[in-house]
């Protein structure tokens, strides 16, 4: 047996392979939270299938596409709940149970290399309370609080975050946050990660170009990595997560000025709830109905914004600071 061990904000859990090599490649974005000793509130077990396939478990509530284009299926079977890529994986998890069954055919080729290591690490952590959102996430100048950023595809989520981030606001993450309750108050982490800049946002930003990878692919995308971007700015410590002040939705691609103006509470939920909370045959998910029930705290406890950000991208972090009450020491100073 192989084991490693991970320690996140909120959760420390393990991975136990049969054979080493059999799970290296699940959390490659976790490699920097690896720590060799100490206690677990969760196992995920991984072992090679003794077939070619793994039968579906139960009754199949979805099916189809994820959006990395690969197919697979969710089944339910009294408590316990069944993700399936045929011909490749099965992910397992029972209700109040600390572990996650995964089986791995021989034929499957990185088989977490896809959405399935995204599906997996989100299995695991709403049974302990923690739940993954799509999200950017930045820290607020002089604060130990986080704001965080909500759009849909192509609204301009890593724009915005890399000219918050470079107007002096603390980058965690452009993509996945992970929000826990604790007592009364909301903790988000925002996970870190390598970002991809397209090209046309490269160019808004000079000052990046000489820390990012090569461009590339389908999107004309390049890598800059935590590394680089450590380069530009202080980064907040990773191995925290933070309070949350406020909540932005980002609206569409405008022109002139950037702006900031206050949201109403329903507005931003809905926004928010139409790109976290998805349905299934049988109606939503139970993870999915505590999801709805923690973003609907967040929203309701958390001040709440509409960007409309403007062709100055610079301007974004000024508009932030006025919105939010942000008085930097140099305003300071002229005062």
């Amino acid at each position: 047996m192989h084991t490693t061990r991970y320690v996140i904000p909120g959760l420390a859990f393990n991975i136990v392979a049969e054979r080493e090599g059999l799970a290296a490649p699940i959390f490659p974005q976790l490699v920097g939270f690896q720590q060799p000793e100490g206690p677990v509130a969760h196992e995920i077990r991984v072992r090679e299938a003794a077939d070619d396939d793994i039968p579906t478990e139960g009754e199949v509530i979805w099916s189809g596409k994820l959006i990395d284009g690969l197919y697979a299926e969710i089944s339910t079977q009294g408590n316990r709940q069944q993700f399936r890529v045929p011909g490749k994986l099965s992910i397992v998890e029972e209700l109040g149970k600390p572990h996650t069954d995964v089986q791995v055919t021989a034929a499957a080729e990185q088989p977490f290399r896809s959405m399935a290591g995204a599906v997996l690490f989100d299995m695991v952590l709403r049974g302990h309370g923690l739940m993954t959102i799509h999200s950017a996430s930045l820290m607020v100048p002089g604060r130990d609080e986080l704001l965080l950023l909500f759009a849909p595809s192509g609204f301009g989520k890593t724009t915005t975050s890399l000219a918050l981030a470079l107007g002096g606001y603390g980058h965690m993450g452009d993509d996945v946050v992970i929000l826990r309750q604790e007592g009364t108050d909301l903790f988000g982490w925002g996970m870190p990660r390598t970002l991809k800049v397209q090209r046309r946002t490269a160019a808004m930003f000079p000052e990046i170009l000489p820390h990012l990878g090569e461009f590339g692919g389908e999107e004309d995308e390049a890598p800059l990595t935590r590394a680089a971007l450590a380069e530009l700015m202080p980064l907040p410590d990773a191995s925290k997560s933070y309070k949350i002040a406020a909540v932005v939705v980002v609206g569409p691609r405008s022109e002139g000025e950037a702006s900031l103006a206050r949201l109403s509470k329903g507005d931003a939920l809905s926004v928010i709830l139409s790109d976290n909370i998805g349905l299934l045959g049988g109606g939503v998910p139970r993870s999915q109905q505590v999801l709805f029930r923690l973003l609907s705290k967040l929203v309701g406890a958390t001040p709440t914004f509409r960007l409309d950000a403007g062709n100055q991208p610079h301007r974004i972090a000024p508009a932030f600071d006025a919105a939010l009450g942000i008085m930097r020491e140099a305003q300071a100073a002229e005062v």
